[in-house]
């Protein structure tokens, strides 16, 4: 009988090490913004002048091009996955975000979740890909989150 709890002891020690383990991996490859960040601009084509009037601003959490009305987003209770059903759907929804921008005729865009490089977008670079598609003469491109686990609630 000893020896039995014995064993059982010694696998829940196993598991509460490799549980603290992650944990402390997760922990430390989490990555943690400073509070001012140097951001570089890409350059690419001659800017637009500006009216001295007034200026279209355009802000717009574009959703990692993975939140179309047909999803239904995990983090906020949903039944999704995390990231649209296929990499053709959420091309889909990343040429809605670009033609609906194509038409703003904005001065400035300030976008959020924006994808570089990214399980949920398929590592499609979003990023680069709007720059290009959308004729963008100067962007920049801050990091604000990323981490190796994101547990599902």
């Amino acid at each position: 009988m000893k020896r039995v709890l014995r064993v059982i002891l010694i696998i829940l020690l196993v598991l509460v090490i490799a549980a603290g383990a992650f944990l402390a991996w997760l922990t430390i490859t989490e990555y943690k913004p400073e509070d001012n960040e140097e951001v570089s601009v890409v350059s690419q084509g001659k800017t637009k002048a500006v009216s001295q009037d007034s200026i279209n601003i355009v802000s717009w959490n574009i959703g990692y091009c993975g939140l179309g009305k047909n999803e239904s987003f995990v983090m906020d209770g949903g039944s999704g996955s995390g990231k649209p059903q296929s990499r053709e759907v959420m091309t889909s929804y990343y040429d809605g975000i670009e033609k609906t921008l194509a038409t703003q005729n904005a001065d400035i865009c300030i976008l959020q979740e924006v994808d570089s490089d990214a399980d949920r977008s398929y590592h499609i670079d979003e990023v680069t890909s709007l720059q290009n598609d959308l004729g963008i003469a100067q962007s920049a491109y801050a990091l604000n989150y990323s981490c190796n686990f994101v547990p599902y609630p």
